[in-house]
């Protein structure tokens, strides 16, 4: 292989490198530049795609413990499904802390969940993780408040009052008109 083409093909992975560092820059958001901007301004090295990377990982990423803390602490059902505050709870606790059996991450959701919800699971038996978060799903569905449309009726009452109201009106200037 003649010298030109093997120096070409030795500087790819450094131009591969380089063509992924300068594309992530350029899609950036505004705040994540401002935290990396020291590795930004900084020269390129043999490897500035990892090296921002994992920069931005390090500085915008919680941390274990924080991510714990706020599983432990703050999250609850509020007003999404069962199944959606499990994948949060996953996603906090990272997959290295759920264990084989995940029945730390079990008895935490278990815990955010409504009382009736839980009756229920608990008559179902050993349900695994995911199988307690359908039946969850299921029966949050099933207990859920309907919405009846009042708004329509408020509507039509409300229309209704305004109408007669028009009415009095155009009947009391009709009376002023009138010559005595």
């Amino acid at each position: 292989m003649n010298s030109p083409c093997r120096s070409r093909l030795r500087s790819a992975p450094r131009h591969l490198e380089t063509t992924r560092f300068r594309h992530l820059l350029c899609n950036l958001p505004p705040g994540v530049a401002d935290e990396v901007a020291d590795v930004i301004g900084a020269p390129l090295n043999d490897a500035p795609y990892q090296r921002l990377k994992q920069s931005i990982l390090d500085r915008t990423t919680a941390s274990e413990s924080a991510r714990l803390r706020h599983l432990l602490t703050h999250e609850e059902l509020g007003d999404r499904r069962p199944s959606q505050l499990l994948n949060t709870m996953r996603q906090l606790v990272g997959a290295s802390n759920v264990g084989p059996n995940g029945a730390l991450l079990k008895e935490l959701f278990l815990q955010r969940l409504p009382q009736s919800t839980r009756i229920v699971l608990a008559a179902a038996g050993d349900l695994t993780l995911d199988r307690a978060a359908e039946l969850a799903d299921k029966v949050h569905d099933a207990t859920s408040p309907s919405v009846t449309p009042l708004a329509s009726t408020a509507e039509s009452s409300a229309v209704s009052r305004l109408e007669t109201r028009i009415d009095q009106l155009a009947a009391s200037i009709e009376a002023l008109r009138t010559p005595l």
